[in-house]
């Protein structure tokens, strides 16, 4: 909200005038040009009042505001190429259009959560979303191109085509197997759309698996990092630090912690990654002797619900799922903790 252009009433009121002039003729006379009248005049009120915003409010509106840029400069170009009546219907398109509006106020709501509002699409129902409406949209655009190929005007000619030679001739009646040209032609082209379309979906598919850190572990690169990590660190506190950064790194985890125990009496050092963790370590080292018996009781990784009820609650509102020992001849050195993916997918063995 920006206290100076609330303050003047007219400028809300000059919406519903806008509206109402560029409504009547565009119903009435079948001008659908008047439509932009009150885009126009929001266009005029931000220009005026450009140096009233502020910085955050700058960051806030950035979404809508490009949003807007777009529509107002596509829909003007859709009127102005609509040459026939019925090439296209702009009126049509510019409505889905202008529903980008509603919906990027819809989305900076939601991101910021303004107006008391809080709400969230989990990012692996996103991912979902996004990889359905990719994939719809690249089969819609091959089908069409399969119904636009055969209106192209393709050469008219005959081949003969034998084990040793391929012959084109423009001569159609010609003794023996002959193929017409042009369905040669729209079957290479078919399949040339086919895999180029392939390609395109395995490109856009590709740039949100990577968006949504849905793309495949690198193991090798993990284990070689990994040991050289453990080869060149030398202090416990740099080990724990540079352990939990990296398996967050490798993993792309929202949250990575690791505790070191001291000859299975007392926590020798705790680092954690994704979040400030003060008090997640004083609660580590006030109840260290409780939570190594508690872990000592498990030989593998296991799920936080399984402790006792003060670490499973501290634990879980830190973020923490899984529990990971770590043993060297069955001797318990410390533990690594294991918050959600970044792709807010569930965790495979």
């Amino acid at each position: 909200e920006l206290p100076e252009l609330i303050s003047k009433k007219w400028i809300a009121r000059g919406y519903y005038i806008a509206a109402f002039i560029g409504i009547i003729p565009a119903v009435v006379f079948s001008i659908p040009l008047f439509i932009l009248i009150p885009v126009a005049y929001g266009v005029v009120v931000l220009i005026r009042f450009r140096k009233t915003r502020y910085a955050e409010y700058k960051q806030l509106a950035k979404i809508i505001s490009y949003v807007s840029l777009i529509v107002g400069i596509v829909i003007p170009i859709l009127f102005i190429f609509q040459t026939k009546p019925q090439s296209f219907n702009a009126v049509g398109i510019s409505g889905l259009l202008f529903l980008a509006i509603p919906l990027s106020y819809l989305y900076t709501i939601g991101r910021y959560r303004l107006l008391d509002l809080n709400f969230r699409v989990r990012r692996n129902t996103q991912y979902s979303l996004f990889t359905f409406f990719w994939g719809t949209a690249v089969i819609y655009l091959l089908v069409w191109v399969f119904f636009k190929i055969p209106q192209m005007d393709l050469p008219n000619a005959s081949i003969i085509f034998t084990g040793a030679s391929i012959e084109i001739n423009s001569t159609s009646d010609i003794a023996g197997d002959t193929v017409s040209a042009e369905h040669v032609l729209l079957m290479l082209l078919g399949i040339s759309a086919t895999f180029g379309f392939l390609k395109l979906r395995k490109i856009g598919q590709t740039f949100i698996d990577k968006k949504y850190f849905r793309t495949q572990y690198d193991y090798r690169k993990a284990s070689r990092d990994l040991g050289k990590l453990l080869a060149t660190t030398l202090s416990m506190e740099q080990l724990a630090h540079d352990l939990v950064e990296k398996l967050a790194e490798l993993m792309k985890l929202k949250r990575v912690g690791v505790v070191f125990f001291r000859d299975e009496k007392c926590c020798a050092c705790q680092e954690a990654f994704g979040f400030d963790g003060k008090e997640w370590k004083e609660f580590c080292l006030g109840q260290e002797k409780q939570l190594i018996e508690a872990i000592k009781q498990f030989q593998h990784e296991f799920v936080v619900d399984y402790l006792p009820t003060p670490f499973k609650e501290s634990f879980v509102k830190e973020g923490f799922h899984y529990i990971i020992p770590v043993r060297s001849k069955e001797k318990l050195l410390g533990v690594l903790l294991v918050g959600e993916k970044q792709s807010e997918t569930t965790f495979l063995q």
